[in-house]
């Protein structure tokens, strides 16, 4: 698969060379993390240039998120035997720090306060947690029993969104740094994921019924983040993306 860049407002689209799927833009969207195919690594497009980077990665890298300032990466690493870290890249030398040693650490995101992550216990479940860029800070978010993962910051890392997918199903969980609380936003519903958070972290936009038939019964709601009915915003479509 081919990489190109269109501008938002049309034209004509330019090929970048190199292949691989479309990971994340950095905040100032100068470049964009793309994963090469067949194992063979991270490469960084200039959107102006179109110049392809290839920094020096260990194997079996996923999971990339740009630092809010956009000099460094965050991304995990899937070792054989199912045992997973976080990394992280700075982009101008190329350095790579690794931030955990348990193996069961996962799905970075990172925003103002920290990186968010995925940790999961002894017994399979896994919860959200949150630390400082440099690995310290360690800090549990969530206490679900069925496993939860971090989707989305606020601007300014107030609200973080989680999602906690169940079998057949999910519910959404609501993360308030400022105030120290976290509750489940939502029941649990069949196919309902988290899609994104609004900048100002007022209202969730999420996807719920996007299974077997999403052109049928898939549709993208809002909820509000302090909670109360969803609103259909569209229907027969998933697969939403707030920005």
């Amino acid at each position: 698969t081919g990489i190109s860049l269109i501008a938002s407002g049309g034209g004509k689209a330019r090929r970048v060379h190199t292949r691989g799927t479309p990971q994340a833009w950095s905040p100032d969207s100068r470049r964009l993390a793309v994963l090469r195919p067949a194992g063979r690594g991270l490469a960084l497009v200039d959107a102006a240039s179109l110049r392809v980077t290839t920094p020096t990665l260990p194997p079996h890298v996923n999971g990339f998120s740009f630092s809010p300032d956009g000099p460094m990466l965050v991304f995990d690493r899937d070792e054989p035997g199912s045992h997973a870290d976080l990394f992280t890249l700075t982009l101008a030398t190329g350095a790579v720090r690794r931030l955990t040693h348990n193996g069961r650490s996962t799905a970075p995101l990172w925003g103002p306060p920290g990186i968010a992550f995925a940790r999961v216990a002894p017994d399979g479940v896994s919860n959200v947690w949150l630390m400082h860029p440099d690995g310290s800070g360690l800090r549990r978010l969530t206490h679900v029993k069925a496993g939860a993962y971090p989707e989305a910051w606020s601007g300014n890392g107030g609200h973080l969104l989680a999602g906690e997918p169940l079998l057949g199903g999910g519910r959404l969980v609501a993360i308030d740094l400022a105030a120290g609380k976290t509750w489940t936003l939502t029941p649990n519903a069949g196919d309902l994921a988290p899609q994104g958070l609004s900048r100002d972290g007022h209202t969730v936009l999420a996807a719920i019924g996007c299974g077997a038939d999403p052109a049928s019964a898939g549709r993208v709601e809002t909820i509000p983040f302090a909670g109360g009915p969803p609103t259909v915003i569209v229907r027969g479509a998933c697969s939403a993306n707030w920005n």
